[in-house]
C-alpha cells in the first residue's frame, strides 16, 4: 500500500479516494527525500466542483507562480495545487470565454498540509510546492534564520516563480545573507534578481545594504538603472564618491546628474564638488551654487567658471557673483572668452546702463594696458568710465587721451565727452560743442528737428515734418540723426553767446513718424574761460556788441581779423 501510494503521488495523481490513503501513509512519518519530494506534489491539491455545462477548463492564477494552472473540468470536477492564500479562478468554457463570476463552484481541500509541511521540507527542503506554502504564509515575516538558507536558494532559482514573488522576497534574503556575513553570496544573487519587479522601498533597502557592505560597483550598477530616490543623502555621498574614484574622474552623464541632484539636496563632498566643477551643466543658478561650494573647500574652478560665464553671455543672464567667477577663470582663461566677457558688459552698460560688477572696471583697464585688443564697445566703455571717474583719468590721462583722439578723429561723439576734464576738452576742442543724444532701438530712423533762436530771443514758428526753411529770424532745419553706436543717435552742435537751439525729436515706426522727445540747448559761458582760441574771441565780440561797448567791439573785431590773416599766411589746411 505504501509503495503504490507514494507512486501515485509521485505522478501528482489525487482525488478524494487517494487523499485518504495518502493521510494514512503519510501520518507513519516521511523518512526520504524522495518521499517528501512526492508528497510535496499532492498536499495542496483543492478539488473544484461545478455542474455548469459551459465549464470547460479551470483556470487558476497565484501570486507566486510565474504562469497560470489550467486544468480541464470533467464530470463536473477539477482537481489543482493553490499553494498559497493569494489566488483568483477563472473558468472557461469551450470557445475560450473566461468567467470570474456567474459560474458557481465550490472548492475544498483534499489534504490537510500542515500537519506534513515540516517534515516535507526537513527530508526535502527544496521541494518546491512546499517553499510556495511556506513563503507564502510568512510574507509579514522580516527577520529569517540562517537554517532558512537552502529554502531561499531553492526558491530563488525555481523558472516557475514569477519574477515579481522573488523579487518581493529577495530584500529578505539579502538581508540575511548580510546578516550572516555571506559577501560572496550576496554578489552572486544580486546576479539574478529581476530589480524591474522590486519596489523603491526594497531597492533602497537593498541599495543600503550594497553600501554598509561596500559593495559599491553592484550597488551603482542598479542605481544606475533605478536611480537614488530611495537612499539616503548621506549613503548617495559615499556611493557616488565611490564611483568618481573608480572611474578616475572620467565623464559619466548619468554619474554627473546624480552628483548634481545630492549636491541641490544639501549632501555633497570634496570629491564631488571637485567632479562637478569639471562636467556639471546645468540651470546657471545651480551652476553658481556649486561654485561658492568649491570655492570654500579651495578646489579648482576654472572650468566651471568658464561654463558660467558662457551661459551667462548666452542666455543674457546675470549673476551676482560674476566678478569672483571671472577672477577664478581670468588667470589661465582664454583671451577671447574674457574679450567677450568685456564686450557683453560693456554693451549692457553703455546701451542699457546695467550696473557692472565691482571689478569689472579695474579687469578692462588692465586689458586694455596689456595692449589686447579690444572692441568698440570696450574702449568706449572704458572712455565713459574715465569720464565718470576724474580722480582715475587724472592717474592715467594718457590712455583716456589715446581713447578721446581715436573716436573723435573717426567723427564718433558722445555726450559725456564734456566730463574730460579741462585739458582734454580744451586739446580737442570740445569747449564749443554742445550734443543731443537720444537713446532708441537698433537702427532706427530717427530725425532731429531744430531752429536756432538768436540774441533776441525770437523763433519761427514750426514747419510741418520733413519741411526744411529758412527765414531772416532764423532757420528750422530736419536732418536725420547720426546713430553713433547700436541705437545711440548723436548730434553735434555749436552754440555762440546768445543763441540756444530748440528742437524735438521724431522716430519712425511702422511707417508714421512720432514726436519721442523736444528740448532747448543754450549756449554756456565756460567758467574762467580765456578769450584765445577762435571760438572764444567770437564769443567775446559778440559780448562787446550786446553790452554796447563800440570801442572795445571794434577792437576786436580788428584784432580777430589779424590773427585770422596772420593763420591763414602760416598755416596749410591738410
Amino acid at each position: 500500500m505504501e509503495k503504490f501510494a507514494y507512486g501515485q503521488m509521485a505522478l501528482g495523481h489525487a482525488d478524494d479516494n487517494l487523499a485518504v490513503v495518502y493521510e494514512d501513509v503519510l501520518s507513519h512519518g516521511i523518512h526520504f527525500p524522495e518521499s517528501a519530494e512526492a508528497a510535496g506534489r499532492v498536499l495542496f491539491v483543492h478539488r473544484l466542483t461545478c455542474f455548469d455545462p459551459r465549464a470547460a477548463r479551470a483556470v487558476i492564477l497565484q501570486d507566486v507562480l510565474d504562469g497560470p494552472i489550467v486544468v480541464s473540468v470533467l464530470n463536473g470536477e477539477a482537481y489543482f495545487p493553490i499553494y498559497t492564500n493569494c489566488y483568483s479562478i477563472l473558468l472557461e468554457d469551450s470557445y475560450g470565454n473566461r468567467y470570474s463570476s456567474g459560474i458557481p463552484y465550490q472548492l475544498e481541500k483534499l489534504m490537510y498540509p500542515g500537519r506534513h509541511l515540516r517534515a516535507c521540507m526537513r527530508r526535502a527542503p527544496g521541494s518546491l510546492p512546499c517553499l510556495l506554502h511556506y513563503f507564502s504564509n510568512r510574507r509579514a515575516q522580516e527577520l529569517f534564520e540562517e537554517k532558512d538558507l537552502p529554502c531561499f536558494y531553492a526558491f530563488m532559482e525555481s523558472g516557475r516563480v514569477s519574477p515579481a514573488y522573488k523579487a518581493a522576497l529577495f530584500p529578505k534574503l539579502f538581508c540575511l545573507l548580510y546578516v550572516s556575513d555571506r559577501t560572496e553570496e550576496m554578489q552572486k544573487e544580486l546576479k539574478q534578481v529581476d530589480f524591474s519587479y522590486m519596489k523603491p522601498k526594497d531597492r533602497g533597502f537593498v541599495l543600503e545594504i550594497c553600501i554598509e557592505k561596500q559593495l559599491y560597483e553592484q550597488a551603482y550598477q542598479i542605481a544606475e538603472v533605478y536611480g537614488l530616490e530611495p537612499l539616503p543623502s548621506a549613503l548617495r555621498v559615499r556611493l557616488l564618491n565611490s564611483r568618481i574614484r573608480q572611474l578616475e574622474f572620467a565623464e559619466n552623464e548619468t554619474l554627473v546628474k546624480y552628483c548634481a541632484d545630492t549636491f541641490l539636496g544639501g549632501k555633497y563632498n570634496d570629491t564631488m564638488l571637485e567632479y562637478l566643477c569639471r562636467y556639471y551643466q546645468g540651470p546657471i543658478k545651480h551652476m553658481v551654487e556649486v561654485f561658492q561650494c568649491a570655492r570654500a573647500f579651495y578646489i579648482g574652478t576654472q572650468e566651471l567658471a568658464e561654463r558660467i560665464l558662457v551661459q551667462m553671455m548666452y542666455t543674457d543672464g546675470f549673476v551676482d557673483c560674476i566678478d569672483s567667477v571671472y577672477q577664478s577663470y581670468e588667470t589661465a582663461g582664454s583671451p577671447l572668452l574674457k574679450k567677450a566677457y568685456m564686450t557683453y558688459f560693456s554693451h549692457h552698460s553703455f546701451v542699457g546702463g546695467m550696473l557692472l560688477p565691482d571689478g569689472f572696471y579695474k579687469t578692462l583697464r588692465d586689458f586694455y594696458k596689456d595692449g589686447h585688443r579690444m572692441d568698440v564697445i570696450c574702449e568706449l566703455e572704458l572712455l565713459k568710465y574715465y569720464a565718470m571717474h576724474p580722480k582715475v583719468r587724472e592717474r592715467e590721462e594718457r590712455l583716456a587721451e589715446e581713447l578721446l583722439k581715436k573716436y573723435i578723429f573717426q567723427g564718433i561723439y558722445f555726450a559725456f565727452y564734456k566730463n574730460l576734464g579741462q585739458y582734454l576738452i580744451q586739446k580737442y576742442q570740445l569747449y564749443d560743442k554742445s550734443f543731443i543724444e537720444y537713446h532708441s532701438r537698433r537702427h532706427s530712423r530717427v530725425k532731429l528737428h531744430s531752429i536756432r533762436i538768436g540774441q533776441m530771443g525770437e523763433a519761427q514758428d514750426k514747419p510741418a515734418i520733413g519741411e526744411r526753411r529758412e527765414e531772416e529770424g532764423g532757420a528750422y532745419t530736419v536732418e536725420e540723426m547720426a546713430e553713433s553706436y547700436d541705437g545711440i543717435f548723436v548730434k553735434k552742435v555749436v552754440l555762440f553767446r546768445g543763441e540756444a537751439l530748440q528742437y524735438y525729436i521724431s522716430e519712425e515706426t511702422d511707417g508714421k513718424e512720432e514726436l519721442t522727445e523736444s528740448g532747448m540747448l543754450s549756449y554756456q559761458a565756460r567758467e574762467g574761460a580765456v578769450p584765445e582760441g577762435r571760438y572764444e574771441k567770437l564769443n567775446e565780440i559778440i559780448r562787446q556788441r550786446a553790452l554796447g561797448h563800440t570801442d572795445s567791439f571794434r577792437a576786436k573785431m580788428l584784432e580777430y581779423e589779424q590773427l585770422d590773416n596772420a593763420a591763414e599766411r602760416l598755416f596749410t589746411i591738410i
